[in-house]
């Protein structure tokens, strides 16, 4: 009987506190929750499907109240940019 098991690769939050691009992942990613932990007015959290922020953007979250957004979506790459203002969000990706 083959071995059916296989490498899944580990599941990886990221926090961000400050402003500036937090995740940049080239090749595939599987973007899973972000969570606004500490809101500020200003502070905007933008992500795109891309090593960089030329790609596409899968989403622009108002960080000036604390939630979680489910996602569950693979991605061809995966950028996350916190600007405006310093705010605490956790991202959970693959």
């Amino acid at each position: 009987m083959p071995n059916t098991l296989r490498y899944r690769e580990a599941i990886r939050y990221h926090r961000m506190e400050t402003t500036g691009t937090g995740i940049q992942r080239a090749g595939g990613a599987r973007l899973i929750r972000i969570t606004v932990n500490d809101p500020t007015a200003a502070a905007v959290l933008n992500v795109w499907e891309s090593p960089t922020t030329a790609g596409e953007k899968v989403a622009v979250i108002d960080c000036s109240n604390p939630g979680t957004f489910e996602y569950g979506v693979t991605l061809s790459g995966l950028t996350v940019d916190l600007s405006g203002a310093n705010a605490d969000v956790t991202v959970i990706y693959q």
